[in-house]
């Protein structure tokens, strides 16, 4: 078998399996294949025997409380399920990095509304923020597109005259 990191136990795994059944779970991949395909059934029947004997689905009894609590919020479920998506955690980590920066904004939004003085309230118009920050984010425009080298000198060199020197009279190797 390859050597993965065990993914830890769900809650729902936690009430329906036992310390033992875990064991012989460890043990199946090292038992003779023909031993492996009933062991591998006795372990997923013991497993429905456990969530039935929970629930109390043939009997009259009232559901469990632990899966009917308050309805969790979307982030609180991403976080809940990041330990076991592997690699994918990252893009679970920049979604919540955006909500949160959402609610962020929005909070600032709401508190901007609250005067009429953008500068009263310290956090200015909306669309200010959002300006500001997209003019961090884009690359600078206008007429320097240069491209420094190593050395530090220009790419797109000035034209040079028949004495080696600029048309405005430098040697073109000045560091800007």
């Amino acid at each position: 078998m390859d050597k993965r990191t065990p993914l830890p136990m769900t809650p729902f795994d936690t009430l329906t399996s036992s310390g033992e059944l875990q064991m012989v779970k460890l043990l199946l991949p090292y038992t003779p294949p023909a031993i492996q395909r009933m062991l591998a059934f006795f372990i997923k029947f013991t497993e429905l025997q456990n969530t039935v004997r929970y629930f109390g689905v043939f009997s009259h009894t009232p559901a469990r409380e632990e899966f009917q609590g308050s309805a969790p919020s979307f982030p609180e479920i991403l976080e809940e399920l990041k330990p076991y998506m592997g690699e994918s955690s990252e893009t679970v980590d920049s979604i919540l990095s955006a909500m949160s920066m959402m609610e962020m904004m929005k909070d600032m939004d709401l508190s901007g509304m609250s005067s009429p003085d953008p500068s009263a309230s310290g956090g200015g118009n909306m669309e200010d923020i959002l300006n500001m920050m997209h003019m961090f984010q884009s690359p600078p425009s206008g007429g320097d597109t240069r491209e420094d080298t190593e050395d530090g000198n220009d790419l797109n060199r000035k034209e040079m005259n028949d004495n080696g020197a600029g048309m405005d009279g430098s040697s073109g190797n000045e560091t800007y």
